[in-house]
């Protein structure tokens, strides 16, 4: 519909606050944190990606943090790492443009 909103799902939410961009305790909080002052034209990008991040790399377990794009940003506290974590089949690749 050609608006600069970017949805919040669990993924979403648990990601972002995991990485420290916000602090919320549910969706509906974190979608009006993020979307006050999103940056012109890349809402659905950042959505696109996040959803990737979160179904991937940042699941609610399991998760891998010694393969994360983001790993040396991110203020979760319980990091975790294992040698023998890789990436999934397909590389993981920022969307610019959808």
């Amino acid at each position: 519909m050609g608006k600069n909103i970017c949805p919040v799902d669990t993924h979403l939410h648990r990601t972002l606050n995991r990485i420290g961009i916000v602090n919320t305790k549910t969706p509906d909080k974190t979608y009006f944190a993020i979307n006050k002052d999103f940056p012109s034209k890349i809402a659905h990008s950042f959505h696109t990606n996040l959803i990737r991040l979160g179904r991937e790399i940042c699941k609610p377990k399991g998760y891998t943090c010694s393969i994360c794009p983001v790993e040396k940003l991110c203020e979760f506290n319980d990091k975790k790492y294992d040698e023998t974590d890789s990436a999934p089949s397909r590389a993981f690749m920022l969307l610019d443009h959808v």
